[in-house]
């Protein structure tokens, strides 16, 4: 049963679409991610469920209540901003009792949520220190327990950690996961970073020009995307396009443009004589120094070394392929001119429509 009802949302600037009619449900304690590029849309989605931007037209409900009428401070949120705009002349205590505070609050209750909260997100021996005292991602800590203290129905999450240094950045993605699961509150969380959306959600929704092109888990939008913007966004991929030639019982025979042969599982429907945009993630493709079955020649263009794995550009007959491949010890490293032949598995090759 859903928690939270996005239904029908529309909001034009200028006469612009900023968002185009978009739908979504989530589950109570899930993690969404809204993912896209600059100007797609999600930070308005966020503002519209914390009442700070009212919508064109649609429905905001939590636990099947409307709060479309309701004003930002009735809507019982916590909300963390890129800025974490936490009070500077308030001490680490200080600024995450606020919100108990203007509830009014015991004292007491206050004491013990704050405790407890600071130990939530390990920050014991900071509690007097002042924003200027704190690093980025101990500021980052405090936002979220300030934040997370009077047990909102929804967490909202914009771009929170876009201004951490990447390590600390991966390390907050852990950190911020764990305790969203620990307290069990619903999230929405804003961002345009696909490694961070892949790593701390349960549903990923992406987004481009004002509406939500695929949602689903991390896994099945790296997988199955639907179409070629949701494979191109998410992860690299290689495109290209192939006719179906044959159907045979098991599988499709299909030819690429530069006339190499492919083979397909019949477990996805398609027509014979019509051409389809093939997608193969490089990590799935295979590279060898001598032919193997079902291979296709080609030559190494370029080569770059990331450490953990190294990418290839590899060209086969005018098409380009890029392949990754995990930097083992007892794995072969190939040069730029080098002569090598790729292969995949066909089931790791998704057929869409043009």
């Amino acid at each position: 049963m859903s928690y939270l009802s996005i239904k029908n949302l529309t909001k034009t600037y200028g006469g612009n679409d900023v968002l185009r009619d978009v739908s979504f449900e989530l589950e109570k304690g899930m993690f969404l991610s809204l993912l896209g590029p600059s100007g797609c849309g999600k930070t308005t989605i966020l503002r519209i469920i914390a009442g700070l931007v009212k919508a064109d037209e649609g429905v905001v409900s939590i636990n099947n209540t409307v709060i479309d009428h309701l004003p930002p401070n009735k809507r019982d949120m916590g909300i963390v901003f890129q800025s974490y705009a936490l009070f500077p002349h308030m001490t680490v205590e200080q600024n995450i009792a606020y919100g108990l505070e203007q509830r009014k609050m015991s004292k007491s209750h206050i004491q013990n949520a704050v405790k407890e909260a600071i130990h939530m997100v390990q920050l014991e021996g900071f509690e007097h220190r002042t924003p200027k005292q704190l690093s980025g991602g101990q500021q980052q800590r405090v936002a979220l327990a300030r934040a997370m203290i009077i047990q909102p129905k929804l967490l909202l999450l914009d771009e929170s950690l876009s201004a951490l240094d990447k390590k600390l950045r991966m390390e907050m993605q852990v950190e911020l996961r764990q305790i969203q699961k620990k307290s069990g509150i619903t999230t929405v969380f804003v961002t345009h970073d696909q490694d961070e959306a892949m790593t701390m959600s349960d549903q990923i929704a992406l987004m481009s020009k004002g509406k939500i092109e695929q949602i689903d888990t991390p896994k099945n939008i790296y997988n199955k995307p639907v179409n070629q913007f949701v494979a191109n966004f998410l992860g690299k991929s290689n495109t290209f396009t192939g006719q179906v030639v044959e159907k045979r019982v098991d599988q499709y025979l299909l030819k690429m443009n530069n006339g190499a042969i492919l083979q397909l599982p019949s477990t996805q429907l398609m027509e014979v004589g019509k051409s389809y945009t093939l997608i193969i993630r490089p990590e799935k493709i295979h590279m060898f120094p001598m032919r193997e079955e079902n291979s296709l020649q080609g030559i190494v263009k370029f080569c770059t070394y990331t450490g953990s794995f190294s990418e290839y550009l590899v060209d086969v007959a005018g098409q380009e392929f890029t392949v990754q491949q995990q930097n083992r010890s007892n794995e072969k490293s190939y040069s730029i001119g080098e002569e090598v032949w790729i292969r995949w598995d066909a089931i790791d090759t998704l057929a869409i429509n043009q």
